[in-house]
This record gives structure tokens, C-alpha cells and sequence, in this order.
């Protein structure tokens, strides 16, 4: 955020208008503290009138590929990891709809940022993208313009509006205005290098800082840095080479823990940086917050490289980390400070990747405290891959049975979301590591999770021994967490009515704590019962209330489960056209995260039956594709205030799993191959067997095989499960 006005520059800002107006991707180029960043900031209010919609992304902390889409990914709407190429998700997103994309910092992932903006580009066909960088990206049909040096009239008129901040009687005057040009041309005119030179006019005699502005100093940005700091006090000096290592904003409390001072020592020092214009505050929050310009920052890091203070300065920009995602930790799950634990892992995530690329080689111990203390959030947040290899990194280097513990559940919870069953060495290692641990929370949690999709009889005794942890140790939540994987555990069974009993259970006892994350992934599991028993009334409310939660409380991973109820219920209502909308903003959702899809093939042919014309139907789903996940979100809240029919014919009596073994049956398959085919025991496809035969009152494999063919139920079918793993339960503190 621009925190001092903009000065000059309106040729400039009506060029870039033009140029984006005329080409769909402009590379604003030029030296570091040349102003590309600012100036195009200036002119987002005249790109947003222009093409509606202006997203902004910075590439300043990002350091690999996928950083880079990461951070496209998070501008654009999209998840912040995905597994879909971003080229798919902008065409069926965007496709010709008009929208300028800023993407700013691209210099240093200069090739990175390029493939991902050429394929944006491709996809997009209504996208107009500004970067910024030192050199052009190369891309096909790039307008590489190069933002020269200020005029030198613009150059006076801000370097006389930045001294008057220091000091308000500064003029230009017939006598000074010479040396004050000189000064100008000798800077290069950039306005970064005009930026540091201010507090010293306000200091010191125009023709006495020319003077020092020895022959020397070249027009270069790192130039007037360097003579900008040589100014400084040996102490002034040594912050700002220390404060280099926060990689984006940092705040009071943080720039403490690495200048090794107290808060008000702090505030002086940050202003002595602040007023040699070196720093940049922001006190629009209700906290200070505070950053280097990326040149600066940059400038800081190369001489803290050379500086014997750089391992000092790391080591407590780590331990500060640490210590601030040990508080994360602590207050993700039964807090009602669950929602701030969330936007501060946020906030650190930078500093957090960059603590930790230290601390793997420097202090190893700090680097594993760091991941296993935020070992759930990667889950929380769907970034599942790098969360999956930060742990598998991480395990190694664990010092203790404890963080050994969280770091295999945190593992093994991640590992599920793409391998089913969970790895068995993975619940074992972790089950025995909170044994050796005495962590009575995590040893639960271990147990709950080795029972996901296993039928065997030992699953149930595992969570008996939940249960029982439940009880000596009066834990809300681990009882909780009992709750909700026995009720996955009894739905997988078939026993729809009890699965629903449970999770009704859960939803109660996680409402007590409270915690919204763990509330919505009871829920979601809770109206899937109910719709599968009719019951539609009382999802309807259930639904409101998931909705509601996941507009304030986002879940990227409960949001596909969420969609799909909701495109159920509003097919069942006769809201069809918003079924059609909800089911293709799931699909597109599907991609973006990498999951497993449910056949929705039912829903879909209920909707296009009910609406009649196809071409009616290709358009709400083209439309849903283009959806935000809010907006997707909000139509399905619009679809739960539709008033209820009298009457709703359910199509078949069975269950999502029955269906599945109906398909098998069909298949040829034995009791045996469904077994291993959908992950349960074999006395489990018995059970099942033995249900659909008294529901539909047959007597054969044969006669199922029928039915299963009139009912459009022939042929090949995947491996859904009727209640599956959705958005929780969370891992325990």
C-alpha cells in the first residue's frame, strides 16, 4: 500500500493505458527503483474502468515454479495449489471474459513467471496481463516497454514533495532550484534514489548533500543506496542489513526478535530506517506493518551476506518463527482464535519457508519444530503437496517421539487425501511414536486415522480405545473425533441411519468446543445422510448452516462435498438450472484441487430432464465453470431458501455404496474382487449383498445383474465410496 502521494508521471500512466488497451500482455521493464511498481499500482483504477475486473499478484517471496503459480493461482480465485495445469482452469474460468491480471516482481523467476503467464495468455482469450520486471519475459506477443528515468521536472517536483514530509517550509526557489536539478541528474532520476536522498535536504543545505553526491556516484539504484546507507550510524546501518531477512512485511514484535531490542527501542530504530527512507510503514491496521522496498531488501540481504551478524540475524529470525507457528499450532483447532491462527499462517507463510530452508542445515531441531507445529495447517489451507514433502523432510530431522508423532499423523492425514487405503506403515509408526510419547490427543488421533477404510474387527477396537481416551481424559475433542470416524467407518457399512446418528453426535460436541473447521467436516458427512434417507427438510437447514460457515470460513477441501449436496438438493426442489451451475463449479473445483470425483451423472440427468433443452443445458454449465468458488457458494445458499415440494420420489431405494456394488455385480464381479475393488472386507460385500437383495426383494446374483441393467446401472463403474473422507476431523494440539 502507497503510503506517500504520486508525483508526475501522466504521460507515462496514458501510455501504459494505451498499451494495454492494444496488447494482452505489456512488460513494464526498467532498473531497479525506476517506479514500474508504483506507477502501474497508480494506474489500476483507470485499468479497472477500462476492462472491469483488475487482479494483482506480487512475486516478490516467490523461489520455485510452483511459488510462481501458487501465487497466480491465489489472484485468480483458485485454490492455492493446483493440480490441474492453470491453462485449463483459466479457459474454463475466464474464457473470453475481460480482466487485466498485474503480475509484479517477475525479474527474479524471470522464466518461471513466463511459462505460466504464455499459458494464460493461450487460455484466456479476454485476459490482459501488466508485469513487471528488469528484462522482457520473452513470451510470444509480449509488449516489452521500458519505463525510463522521471523528466527532470517530475524529478524536482518529487524530490521537493519528499522533503517537505521532512520538512514542510522546503521550496524550490530561484536559488537552490539549479542544484536541486543537478542532484536530480546526478541520481539518474529514479525515484527511488530521489526517495533516499530527501531526508538529508531536510538536513542539510541543497548545495552541501550536492556536494556530497561526490563524481563518483554513478545513476544507479544500488549506487544511491550505497551512499544513502554509507550516511548512516553503524547501528542504523546493521538494522537494515538484519531486517533483509524477512523475505515481505514484518511487524513490530518480529523486527524485535531479529534487532535483539524492545519494542520501543524498536520503534526508534524502524524510524531512524523510516526517515532515511529506507523503510516503508503501513498504519492503516489495527498493527504496524512494515517492509523493505524488494531493491532494498535485495541491497540488504548481498551485504548481510557479508556481514558476520548474518547467521545471528538468522538464527532469530528462525526462533521468532518458530515461536510464532508453535502459537499457530496451538489455536487451529478448539480456539475460538481458530480463524486468526489461519490468516497469521498466512501472513508467515514466507517467512516460514524461509526459516526453514535455513534451518534444515543450521538448526535442524527448529526446522522440524517449525512443520510440526504447523503440520495441520498445509492441510487446512489444500496446500497438500509441498505440506506432503515439508513433512517427509521434516521426518528425519524430528528430535523427539512427540513431533515424531505429529509429523506422521499430519503425514499420513495428507497421504489419504491421494492413496486409499492410508499406508499401514505410516498409522503404525504413528500410533507407536504417541505411544512412546505419552501425547494422549495424538495417540488417539493416530488410531482414528488407522481406521479409515479398514473393516476389519481390529479397526473397531482402535477406536474403542478412542472412546476410552475420551473418557479419562474429559476430551471434548477426541470424543469428537470418535464420533465422526466411527460414523465414516458404520456408513461405509451400509448403515446409513447410524452413520447419520454419529455424525449428528460429532457436529454436537465439536459445536461445544467450538470449532468451526472440525463442524463443517461433521456436517457435510451428516447431510449426505440425510439426503440418502429422504430427509430433506432437515438438510436444508443443514445445508444453510454448512454454506453459511464456508462463505466465512474457508475449506477448499470440504467445498466439492458442500457443491454436490447442494446440486443434489436443488435438482430434488426444481431449482435444475442451479443444480447444472453447482455440479460444473464442483468439476472445475475437482481440478483445481486434484481430488477424486463422485458420479453425478444422476443429478445431471434429473436437471437436463427437468429443463428439456440441451442448449439450455450446455449454457448453465458453461456458466458454472466460470464461477468463483463465493459465487458458486452463494447460489447454492440461494437454492436452500427454496420452499420445499410436498412430496419427493426418491429413485431407488439404495444407498451410493449399494449402487456400487450393484454396478460390480453387473460386472462379474465376485463377492472377493468387490472386496479389493472398493477397499472393505469381504463378510462387508456380503453384508451388502445380503441388504440389496431384501430391499429390492430378489434372490440371485442374476436377478441383481437385472435389475441393475434397467435401472441404467450396467457397466464399468469406479470406486466412490457412499461416505467418504472429506474436509476433517483436523489433527490434534
Amino acid at each position: 500500500m502507497a503510503t506517500t502521494s504520486f508525483v508526475g508521471r501522466e504521460e507515462e500512466r496514458a501510455e501504459l493505458l494505451r498499451l494495454v488497451e492494444a496488447n494482452r500482455l505489456v512488460t513494464v521493464m526498467g532498473p531497479p527503483g525506476v517506479g514500474k511498481t508504483r506507477l502501474v499500482e497508480q494506474s489500476l483504477p483507470a485499468l479497472a474502468q477500462m476492462f472491469g475486473a483488475v487482479l494483482k499478484c506480487t512475486l516478490a517471496t516467490a523461489s520455485s515454479s510452483d511459488e510462481v503459480v501458487g501465487a497466480v493461482a491465489s489472484a485468480l480465485g483458485f485454490a492455492a495449489e493446483i493440480h490441474a495445469p492453470i491453462r485449463r482452469l483459466a479457459h474454463e474460468r475466464f474464457g473470453e471474459e475481460s480482466v487485466v491480471l498485474v503480475i509484479d516482481n517477475c525479474e527474479h523467476v524471470r522464466s518461471e513467471a513466463a511459462e505460466t503467464i504464455e499459458s494464460l495468455v493461450d487460455a484466456a482469450t479476454g485476459m490482459r496481463i501488466v508485469a513487471t520486471s528488469r528484462e522482457r519475459l520473452g513470451v510470444a506477443g509480449e509488449r516489452a516497454w521500458m519505463l525510463r528515468p522521471m523528466t527532470d521536472a517530475d524529478s524536482v517536483a518529487l524530490l521537493s514533495d519528499r522533503v517537505r514530509a521532512f520538512d514542510a517550509r522546503f521550496a524550490v526557489t530561484a536559488e537552490n532550484a539549479t542544484a536541486l536539478a543537478e542532484i536530480c541528474a546526478r541520481l539518474g532520476h529514479l525515484p527511488l534514489a530521489l526517495e533516499l536522498v530527501a531526508p538529508r535536504l531536510a538536513l542539510l543545505p541543497v548545495a552541501q548533500v550536492g556536494a556530497l553526491l561526490d563524481t563518483s556516484t554513478y545513476p544507479t539504484i544500488t549506487a544511491a543506496i550505497d551512499w544513502s546507507v554509507g550516511l548512516l550510524g553503524t547501528q542504523v546501518r546493521g538494522d537494515l542489513f538484519r531486517l533483509g531477512v524477512f523475505p515481505g512485511t514484518f511487524g513490530l514484535e518480529s523486527a524485535a526478535a531479529v534487532l535483539d531490542s524492545t519494542s520501543s527501542e524498536t520503534v526508534d530504530r524502524l524510524g531512524a530506517l523510516r526517515d532515511a527512507s529506507l523503510l516503508v510503514a503501513d498504519t492503516s491496521g489495527e498493527s504496524a506493518t512494515f517492509r523493505l522496498l524488494e531493491p532494498i531488501r535485495q541491497y540488504a540481504m548481498a551485504r548481510l551476506a557479508q556481514n558476520p551478524s548474518e547467521r545471528d540475524a538468522r538464527h532469530r529470525h528462525a526462533a521468532y518463527v518458530l515461536k510464532r507457528t508453535v502459537w499457530i499450532g496451538e489455536h487451529l483447532l478448539g480456539s475460538t482464535a481458530q480463524l486468526a491462527a489461519l490468516a497469521t499462517f498466512e501472513e508467515t507463510l514466507p517467512d516460514i519457508r524461509a526459516a526453514f530452508a535455513w534451518a534444515v542445515d543450521a538448526e535442524p531441531a527448529t526446522a522440524a519444530g517449525i512443520i510440526a507445529a504447523t503440520s495441520w495447517a498445509w492441510e487446512i489451507t489444500s496446500r497438500l503437496r509441498e505440506g506432503e514433502a515439508l513433512l517427509r523432510r521434516t521426518m528425519p530431522l524430528a528430535t523427539n517421539s512427540d513431533q515424531r508423532a505429529r509429523v506422521l499423523t499430519s503425514l499420513a492425514s495428507l497421504v489419504g487425501r491421494r492413496i486409499r487405503p492410508i499406508p499401514e506403515e505410516l498409522t503404525t509408526a504413528a500410533v507407536a511414536e504417541a505411544r512412546a510419547a505419552g501425547n494422549q490427543r495424538w495417540l488417539a488421533f493416530a488410531l482414528c486415522f488407522s481406521t479409515f477404510y479398514d473393516a476389519s474387527s481390529d479397526a473397531a477396537d482402535r477406536l474403542d480405545e478412542v472412546a476410552t481416551i475420551a473418557r479419562q481424559t474429559n476430551d471434548t475433542f477426541v470424543l469428537g473425533c470418535e464420533r465422526y470416524f466411527r460414523g465414516t467407518r458404520v456408513g461405509e457399512a451400509g448403515d446409513v441411519v447410524k452413520a447419520r446418528d454419529l455424525f449428528a453426535q460429532a457436529i454436537q460436541l465439536f459445536e461445544s468446543i467450538p470449532d468451526g473447521w472440525l463442524v463443517l467436516g461433521a456436517r457435510v458427512n451428516f447431510i449426505f445422510t440425510l439426503l440418502q434417507l429422504g430427509d430433506l427438510k432437515t438438510a436444508k437447514t443443514e445445508l444453510a448452516s454448512a454454506l453459511a460457515l464456508l462463505l466465512q470460513h474457508p475449506n477448499w477441501l470440504a467445498a466439492p462435498l458442500v457443491l454436490y449436496h447442494a446440486a443434489f438438493f436443488a435438482a430434488e426442489v426444481g431449482r435444475p438450472d442451479d443444480a447444472l451451475r453447482m455440479i460444473a463449479a464442483r468439476r472445475r473445483l475437482m481440478q483445481e484441487l486434484g481430488t477424486e470425483s463422485w458420479d453425478t451423472s444422476e443429478i445431471e440427468g434429473k436437471a437436463a430432464e427437468s429443463i428439456g433443452d440441451q442448449s439450455l443445458v450446455d449454457r448453465y454449465l458453461i456458466e458454472g465453470g466460470r464461477l468463483s468458488l463465493p459465487d458458486a457458494l452463494r447460489i447454492a445458499l440461494g437454492a436452500t431458501q427454496t420452499a420445499m415440494p410436498r412430496q419427493v420420489k426418491k429413485r431407488d431405494p439404495l444407498t451410493p455404496r449399494e449402487r456400487q456394488v450393484v454396478r460390480l455385480v453387473a460386472d462379474g464381479l465376485t463377492n472377493r474382487e468387490i472386496a479389493s475393488k472398493l477397499f472393505i472386507a469381504e463378510r462387508s460385500a456380503e453384508g451388502h449383498l445380503e441388504r440389496i437383495r431384501n430391499k429390492l426383494g430378489l434372490h440371485s446374483r442374476t436377478q441383481i445383474a437385472t435389475w441393475a441393467f434397467e435401472h441404467g446401472l450396467g457397466g464399468k463403474t469406479g470406486t466412490d465410496t457412499g461416505i467418504s473422507r472429506l474436509a476433517g476431523p483436523t489433527q490434534p494440539q
